[in-house]
């Protein structure tokens, strides 16, 4: 689940829900076991039932990061991010997630400050200064440690 809380959340949800109906009796138990048996096809296609742009189609990780962004963004005078907006800076992060891969770098924190540093430069110089979206210190120290806890999960090393 830490690989992608988004995704995984999304189907927690749609599961609880089902199982609700199903107790309440909304559901036969036909309806109820083809429901669950289409969320387990779901989650194991990783099928996230919605549309993620082309531009992260047929990159996992830049989605889990993309799911992960989506919602906490916005523009500082209010306006929602464009899910193309979101996708480029989920490529962007996972781009300087990769190219700061080392071997141990989950038990060097060394390398983890240097990863972290070039999150955080990132969000002030691109997100903050050309995109013009502004995130409180507290929400971004937030956003960075989620992104740090998804790098970890998605990217062993």
């Amino acid at each position: 689940m830490e690989e992608d809380p988004a995704f995984y959340r999304q189907f927690s949800e749609m599961l609880q829900e089902t199982i609700r109906a199903y107790r309440e009796r909304r559901l036969s138990e036909r309806e109820y076991l083809n429901s669950v048996s289409d969320l387990a096809s779901k989650v194991a296609r990783k099928d996230r039932g919605r549309d993620v742009p082309d531009s992260i189609r047929g990159d996992d990780d830049a989605q889990a990061l993309f799911g992960l962004l989506e919602g906490r963004l916005a523009r500082q005078e209010g306006a929602a991010l464009a899910p193309d907006d979101g996708a480029s800076i989920a490529l962007d992060v996972t781009k300087i997630i990769r190219s700061h891969l080392i071997v141990g770098i989950w038990s060097n924190e060394v390398a983890q400050n240097n990863l972290r540093n070039a999150i955080d430069d990132y969000f002030f110089d691109v997100l903050r200064d050309t995109m013009q979206i502004e995130l409180p210190m507290e929400q971004l120290d937030d956003l960075e440690q989620r992104i740090m806890d998804l790098a970890r999960a998605r990217f062993a090393s």
